[in-house]
């Protein structure tokens, strides 16, 4: 048995693993050898602490999610007002990093494997549930206190924006080229027409540097 103390650390070991191997490489280099040679867990031992592969993949969406959901609700908490919450929300979301680049391979790759896998269906309808209410929660408080345009739905607002970011995230893993800062600008672009901003979110998120003119000088194809 396990010494007392070794179960979490070696689940930590493996869901972490997980998390690199689907980011990184693909749902299909998702195998026992290949978790077992990055984490260091003797094959054999996988099943004792995260069972079987369908258990491994729905511990790293929790673990995943988690993650997010702590660093967005945090910043989220840490302002007062619903502009304030909002842009938290935005820049806790769309600033770039190296563990937010993988973030974003981990759930591309989970949409990927959706018409395949009711498991991971199952395990994300919750998730983005919970994802879309934090952030239309914020919306209507805003709406409510005649910070933002007055009829936005808070829910409907939530599902455009989060489908927009999850698109043009898509497209910055197919395309290299394309920099962060265009999904930024497009995202400013949307939320400041849709809630009638004046001054621009981009301030309150720390944007400030993003070039946010409605030019086509970093669209995918377009010139300057």
């Amino acid at each position: 048995m396990p010494k007392l103390g070794i179960a979490p650390i070696r689940r930590q070991e493996l869901i972490d693993a997980i998390l690199h191997i689907v980011s990184t490489e693909g749902w299909e280099s998702l195998t026992v050898r290949h978790v077992s040679a990055l984490s260091g867990v003797a094959p054999g031992a996988i099943p004792h602490f995260l069972g079987t592969k369908a258990d491994m993949v729905s511990e790293a969406i929790d673990y995943g999610y988690r993650i997010y959901q702590e660093r967005v609700t945090d910043a989220i908490r840490s302002v007062e007002t619903p502009p304030a919450k909002l842009a938290a929300w935005l820049s806790s979301t769309l600033s770039p990093t190296a563990d937010t680049d993988e973030e974003w391979g981990f759930w591309l790759a989970m949409w990927g494997r959706l018409p395949f896998d009711e498991s991971i269906r199952t395990r994300l309808a919750p998730v983005y549930k919970v994802h879309s209410g934090e952030l239309a929660a914020v919306v209507d408080a805003g709406v409510e206190a005649g910070d933002f345009a007055s009829g936005v739905e808070g829910g409907v607002f939530a599902d455009q924006l989060i489908a927009m970011i999850d698109g043009l995230a898509m497209r910055c893993r197919l395309d290299a080229s394309i920099p962060v800062s265009y999904i930024q600008r497009a995202v400013v672009q949307f939320v400041d027409r849709q809630l009638d901003l004046d001054p621009s979110i981009a301030g309150l998120a720390g944007w400030e540097g993003v070039d946010l003119s409605r030019g086509r000088k970093d669209r995918p194809g377009g010139s300057g």
